[in-house]
């Protein structure tokens, strides 16, 4: 668009086309609702009859009602609802979207889409319930993670959840596998007495390995799963 055609938009004397509204929605970082919403509203003043801007005013009451019953049932806290908790851990795609966002690199849909080969509508509809429940920020249409509290407790049936999509996702790693990459699996037989020796050597490791992604600047995603269980 010529900057003469967008300040006569912005003055109120032309109108944007539904093409233009979409690469502005874009831009802008709208979600999918307000996306609906902003190209309505391009409809509506675009209608050539009567009757048919009463048809968009209708379609904006419904989006509009629609956003309310939305925003009614997502409260503000501090921590993810039970129900939304079982969304987030539902599949890795969220936690993985999430850290993508951490990574200059991928923060708008079509890079993250293209990073996990997952559909534009389906990274869209994961960003939009990132940033509706707060786990994620948009400014100018690049996505952010933001520090909302997602832990689980072990003792909740969705830390099982959570841990199964990772192993399954981890299967799927290692047919991908490259050289710097490390993968260790070792049955083994022990002394009792020792079992719990190396369980207290792995908990140091991850605690050493929790200091320095703490102090680490987000440039990769890498996946970490330990095991050390009784057979």
């Amino acid at each position: 668009m010529h900057t003469t055609l967008v300040s006569q938009v912005l003055n109120g004397h032309k109108c944007f086309t539904e093409e233009q509204a979409s690469q502005l929605a874009i831009y802008m970082g709208l979600n999918t609702l307000e996306t609906d919403y902003f190209i309505k509203l391009v409809q509506f003043e675009r209608a050539g009859t009567e009757s048919l801007q009463k048809l968009f005013k209708r379609h904006l009451e419904q989006i509009q009602r629609q956003v309310s019953e939305i925003k009614s049932r997502v409260p503000e806290s501090k921590e993810l609802s039970e129900q939304d908790r079982a969304i987030f851990y539902s599949s890795w795609q969220y936690a993985l979207v999430r850290l993508l966002t951490d990574i200059d690199r991928y923060q708008t849909v079509e890079e993250i889409s293209r990073r996990l080969n997952l559909s534009v509508s389906r990274t869209q509809e994961i960003i939009d319930f990132l940033c509706t429940r707060g786990l994620c920020d948009v400014e100018r249409g690049r996505y952010k993670r933001t520090n909302k509290n997602t832990h689980i407790e072990a003792s909740s049936a969705l830390s099982v959840r959570h841990h199964q999509n990772w192993r399954n996702k981890s299967i799927e790693l290692i047919d991908k596998m490259n050289p710097d990459d490390l993968t260790f699996t070792a049955p083994v037989s022990i002394a009792r007495k020792d079992i719990d020796k190396v369980k207290e050597i792995l908990l140091n490791a991850i605690s050493d390995i929790s200091k320095t992604i703490e102090k680490s600047p987000p440039e990769e995603c890498v996946y970490l799963g330990i095991d050390w269980l009784k057979i």
